[in-house]
């Protein structure tokens, strides 16, 4: 017998055809031909060793997409979490849409939302982490789905607007748990040499099903008034958009609950410890500590915060801009939006088949690099049809930067303190997108009225110059770290 221990993380039929199931175990194993003799026993109880296998046929590069698929219990994560995803986009534009309704004309109402979404991630992010080193992070996100299906039932039967804030405050705290349990899973059920791929393809799946998110919401219409119509039970509840989008999103987290249970997860030693609250402080610190002897883990999350503070200017000022300087409205920064979301799904679907050729610390730091550029460029356009484009290309280079830290921080962190390290990357993410729609709109209306006598469209390019500016200058810090030996390279070879 040859004396091989099947892998944990695996089931027989998990690994792509040719891949030793052993990989996952150890990503630097060999991937040796299915023909490979074993030794063979001899009547004096020595070994042969065996003959020299034929060389393996070369086989023609292809996309890891559908080996990854092919992983059972990566491709149940992944989806439960598309459905989740679809619920969530259409959950939130139902809120949106519940809060325009609940307080006409109120803008401070929908901002009030939006700080309840972020909120959360200074008061429960960082014990967020810590739990999720000690408990089964898998369960952790069942509970999390069922958690969210109850409280966003709640809304059609209490709308108004304090609820909808409590709603969102409580729907928060439990996405700040479920993100960084998925991701700090997914290096438990996916090869290493698989992670920028893997992490393409949940990026793409988390942010790319906003247009059907849209188109569902929409569609929502006409089905409320059909049921509504005929069926009185229906008609009695109040049945309107909102409400059966409201409905849909309860569904699609029940039914991600269901689907993420079925997910197999290897059992690490260290998620086995009692829970004791006495001691989470102590593991809190323990996380900074890492992440202060860990300088590398430090440097990557500081590119991921000014990287993001420099891209969420299109989000901050995409509205304005598309008014005040290309001279468009809704329809204009709805097609910026519908271009920033389809070139971020056409880079990271194209960086998931030749992504990990490259080093990802450099392939990171060209791609904010480049999301700056593009963002320049856009601040010296007033053309909605060149607009289009570098919003299409930012896209992009946001979603290549993404995709590779993520990847990167997967492969150095080690897994005892993974959900710590992922709950401050969740955190790091929304204090920085906070800040930047605070910031941004604040220096436009301050560079209008102080360089442009109060002209808004000036005031706004030059904004949006400086999240260029600043999103580049991210990058080239991280190239220099990258150069400087500061963040680990990770060489296509050792993936």
């Amino acid at each position: 017998m040859s004396g091989e221990v099947p892998d944990p993380t695996l089931d027989p039929d998990d690994s792509a055809p040719g891949t030793a199931p052993a990989e996952i175990g150890n990503p630097e194993l060999p991937i040796l031909s299915e023909e490979t003799p074993e030794p063979t026993e001899v009547l004096s109880g020595a070994t042969e060793p065996p003959a020299p296998p034929a060389p393996p046929l070369e086989r023609p590069e292809r996309s890891p997409y559908g080996a990854i698929l092919r992983l059972r219990n990566f491709r149940r994560l992944w989806i439960g979490m598309a459905v989740s995803s679809i619920g969530d986009w259409i959950g939130l534009f139902a809120l949106l849409s519940m809060t325009n309704r609940l307080a006409p004309g109120n803008t401070l109402a929908v901002a009030g939302l939006m700080m309840f979404r972020v909120l959360p991630a200074f008061l429960i992010g960082p014990l967020a982490g810590v739990l999720l080193d000690r408990i089964d992070r898998r369960k952790a996100m069942v509970a999390c789905d069922v958690a969210r299906a109850i409280m966003i039932s709640i809304v059609p039967f209490a709308a108004n607007i304090p609820t909808l804030y409590a709603v969102t405050f409580f729907l928060e705290i439990a996405t700040l748990i479920w993100m960084p349990a998925k991701d700090a899973l997914i290096p438990n059920l996916v090869p290493r040499r698989w992670l920028v791929a893997t992490n393409s393809l949940t990026l793409f799946t988390t942010y790319g099903v906003f247009p059907l998110g849209a188109l569902a919401f929409t569609g929502l219409v006409g089905v409320a008034q059909f049921l509504g119509g005929h069926i009185s039970a229906l008609s009695s509840l109040g049945l309107n958009q909102e409400n059966l989008a409201l409905w849909i999103d309860t569904a699609t987290f029940l039914a991600s609950a269901l689907i993420v249970s079925r997910v197999t997860v290897p059992q690490v030693p260290h998620q086995r410890r009692p829970l004791r609250l006495e001691v989470l402080w102590e593991e809190l610190l323990d996380g900074l500590r890492y992440l202060k002897e860990r300088s590398e883990v430090a440097r990557v999350m500081r590119s991921i915060a000014i990287a993001l503070g420099g891209a969420a200017v299109v989000f901050s000022l995409g509205a304005p801009y598309s008014s005040a300087v290309l001279g468009g409205g809704p329809q204009a920064f709805g097609g910026i939006v519908a271009a920033l979301g389809t070139g971020m799904g056409a880079g990271v679907l194209v960086l998931g088949i030749v992504g990990d050729r490259y080093p990802k610390a450099w392939v990171a730091a060209g791609a904010v690099i480049f999301a700056g550029t593009a963002l320049l460029g856009a601040a010296l356009t007033t053309k909605l049809a060149f607009a289009l484009v570098f919003a299409g290309l930012f896209g992009s280079g946001g979603g290549v930067a993404y995709a590779n830290l993520f990847a990167i921080l997967q492969e150095i962190v080690p897994d005892e303190v993974r959900g710590r390290i992922f709950s401050s990357v969740q955190v790091v993410i929304r204090i920085s997108l906070f800040g930047s729609l605070v910031i941004f709109p604040a220096l436009a209306q301050l560079f209008s009225r102080t360089l442009f006598e109060r002209d808004t469209g000036q005031g706004i390019r030059l904004a949006l110059a400086t999240g260029g500016f600043l999103t580049c200058a991210a990058g080239l810090h991280a190239a220099w770290d990258v150069y400087r030996g500061r963040i680990y390279a990770s060489p296509a070879a050792r993936s």
